[in-house]
């Protein structure tokens, strides 16, 4: 079900008239709204996997979330021309595997970011999207 959920919420046609800027913006503030209202869920099948004794087991949720990473960057493909990283495919890639293993660890862990790091809960959505787009090159267009 969820599987089919995300498949339906990556359409390259429903993001087609937003600016890099936004994609981005939304793409952030869709994986940390998830990770933080299926945290419980995500967590459990985090661990289930990982600790899967069937490597086949292991390989399929792997390449689903390749998939999930393939349909984002697709996504992001007709505003490539927008993102000022020489790879613009390598930095959204780059720039989701450091927003999601944030989010996972956070998850993960179920610790909260006001311990040891510091991080106001509340300020965690717009500073990962900070990182993000001025990781893509498009810290201009964070401020507003």
């Amino acid at each position: 079900m969820r599987i089919i959920a995300n498949e339906l919420a990556l359409q390259p046609q429903l993001c087609a008239s937003l600016a890099a800027a936004e994609l981005a913006r939304r793409t952030v503030q869709g994986l940390v709204t998830g990770y933080r209202s299926k945290a419980g869920m995500l967590r459990a099948l985090h661990l289930f996997a990982a600790q899967h004794p069937d490597p086949a087991f292991r390989k399929r949720v792997e390449e689903q979330s390749a998939r999930t990473l393939d349909r984002i960057v697709e996504m992001f493909r007709p505003v490539f021309a927008q993102v000022r990283h020489e790879d613009p495919e390598l930095a959204l890639r780059a720039g989701l595997l450091a927003v999601t293993l944030a989010m996972r660890q956070l998850v993960v862990t179920g610790k909260r970011l006001q311990g040891s790091l510091r991080v106001p809960q509340a300020k965690l959505e717009s500073e990962l999207q900070r990182m993000f787009l001025r990781y893509l090159g498009l810290d201009e267009a964070f401020a507003r």
